[in-house]
């Protein structure tokens, strides 16, 4: 009974709430902090408003500020969409990447905007990593959309199917605005295929030939940029390696590291048993082990450069793999033939063939490394040295503008496809 009254409540308060945090707060850090420090009490965010609410209604004062008039007057409009399951990762990272660089090369007649996708939930600003990318919501790009004759949507594939509940999100999100979207003379989809473990099959995306016939792929991984990739997802494909600034970074000479070991969260490589034994071994060896979750990137890094080491689960060639030498510090990876560009990272001794040999050799070879200077920063030079020879910023550029240019790297071969 009590369950039933608080719910009654809830459902009469509510409004009231939302209503005066409407007219009296906005998003200034001053207001923020206030209402964190109101959502402290208890029960007030289960009984009555949420944190992405309460973040929805700050960020709309925000959005409701922004300056549209370059957008209106645009001939062109892009919209990138940001990944919806996960606010910090190395894809969303490089999403808002593009739509900076997109935004820097492209003319005064197109406008590069970031929305969150169609919902009841939206924010102004991802403050999870350096960026200075507003973030609009979609009510905002419809009104947009009703006067434009050439429009370009950017979708991530994990927008399209949830990776976690299978969800068609992006179906649902846009179903009501279908025909405003058929009424667009040049509409363009392109799809952000930046994990191909998480691409879902043409089928699945299928239902964006109603609206357009022009649907691309771009490809985060140049692992994936192969022709049979093209051929299996049947639309033009084009190469679009991850890029992101990092800036001016602090590096910690060997010496004076402290005995760290950082782990990436992921878990769908390997068992949580055999994560725990690792972290038992590497406790043993006298190291302290931190796995790095819902960490903002600058201190994730701060965090890398003062680690003796990293150590990834995840993709494998990832952002916990390549960032970390930025920073003067080794970090560790199984290699896999998906998202590895090549075979010859193999011969690096930071890189192991299988997650056995990772778990039984780990804790000599980060003794052997830290008693061998030498062979801890040339691995590290190496490591950087390839890097740098994958991710070259003009090379970056000039595939951006390729893309807008419609000068893709592969077309489908739909003979093959058909047989």
């Amino acid at each position: 009974m009590k369950e039933v009254y608080m719910q009654a409540i809830k459902k009469f308060l509510k409004p009231i709430i939302v209503f005066f945090f409407n007219l009296y707060f906005h998003s200034d850090e001053k207001s923020i902090a206030f209402v964190r420090k109101i959502l402290r009490k208890e029960n007030i965010d289960r009984c009555f408003i949420s944190p992405q609410e309460l973040e929805t209604i700050l960020a709309t004062q925000v959005q409701d500020e922004y300056d549209f008039s370059q957008a209106k007057a645009a001939k062109k409009l892009v919209v990138f969409f940001e990944i919806t399951p996960y606010r910090i990762c190395g894809g969303q990272m490089s999403i808002f990447s593009l739509c900076k660089y997109s935004k820097e090369i492209l003319h005064d007649d197109t406008a590069v905007l970031m929305s969150t996708i169609p919902g009841k939930y939206t924010y102004s600003h991802n403050n999870f990593f350096e960026n200075n990318i507003d973030v609009c919501r979609w009510e905002q790009i419809r009104e947009l959309l009703k006067e434009k004759q050439h429009v370009i949507l950017h979708i991530p594939e994990v927008d399209i199917i949830h990776p976690e509940t299978g969800e068609e999100v992006m179906y649902n999100a846009l179903r009501d605005d279908f025909e405003l979207l058929k009424s667009i003379p040049d509409l363009h989809i392109n799809i952000m295929h930046q994990n191909i473990e998480l691409m879902p099959p043409r089928e699945k995306f299928s239902w964006l030939y109603s609206l357009t016939d022009n649907i691309t792929i771009t490809v985060g991984h140049k692992a994936s940029a192969t022709q049979q990739v093209c051929d299996d997802l049947a639309a033009p494909m084009h190469l679009w390696p991850a890029y992101y600034d990092l800036g001016k970074l602090k590096k910690i000479p060997l010496q004076k590291k402290e005995k760290l070991i950082l782990l990436s969260a992921d878990l769908q490589r390997t068992t949580l048993n055999s994560k725990i034994e690792f972290i038992k071994k590497i406790n043993t060896a006298g190291y302290r082990v931190f796995t790095i979750l819902n960490l903002k990137f600058q201190d994730f890094m701060r965090l890398s450069a003062a680690a003796t080491a990293v150590v990834t689960f995840g993709e494998g060639f990832d952002g916990y793999l390549n960032n970390p030498p930025q920073t003067g510090t080794l970090s560790f990876a199984v290699y896999n033939d998906e998202f590895f560009p090549s075979k010859k990272w193999k011969t690096l001794p930071n890189i192991y063939s299988s997650y056995d040999e990772m778990m039984e050799h780990f804790v000599d070879d980060i003794q052997e490394f830290t008693t061998n200077e030498a062979l801890y920063t040339d691995t590290i030079s190496t490591h950087v040295k390839w890097l740098d020879e994958l991710y070259n910023k003009n090379e970056y550029i000039n595939r951006l503008r390729l893309f807008y240019k419609k000068a893709y790297d592969f077309y489908p071969n739909l003979k093959k496809r058909k047989n």
